[in-house]
């Protein structure tokens, strides 16, 4: 688990599981854990302003554009939301490439989470990132 979010204590612990699955599957491309973190109704909101959604989202890795080598997380900052809600700030220094252009970033983005029922347990509902200079 990456050392943001492995400290937390409650009520981010329920949460911290989730932001490392999705961190991983961010750098691996994994679809299938993707998909399944994603909420069908995501709004995200991303460095360049545009809003996205699942699929939007999840295209430049079906495409194979979007090639992650780094992603460290710190400075994480978890709050409640409502009894089934979570919301998360983090600062992301992310690598790789997107359409074969190597890229390095320092984003902060603030994610939120919504516990649903049954095996799927917290779904990201909703995002935005920005850019830190």
């Amino acid at each position: 688990m990456s050392n943001a979010l492995a400290t937390l204590a409650s009520p981010a612990d329920d949460i911290a599981f989730y932001e490392e699955r999705l961190r991983a599957a961010m750098l691996t491309g994994d679809l299938k854990v993707l998909e399944t973190l994603l909420a069908d109704d995501l709004a995200f909101v991303d460095h360049t302003g545009c809003v996205k959604t699942k699929q939007t989202n999840l295209d430049p890795y079906r495409a194979g554009l979007l090639k992650l080598s780094r992603l460290d997380l710190s400075d994480a900052v978890v709050r409640p939301a409502g009894e089934d809600g979570r919301v998360v700030v983090v600062r992301a220094v992310t690598a790789g490439t997107y359409d074969s252009e190597a890229f390095t970033e320092t984003l902060r983005f603030t994610r939120i989470w919504r516990r649903t029922q049954g095996p799927s347990g917290w779904k990201l509902v909703a995002g935005h990132c920005s850019v830190i200079l």
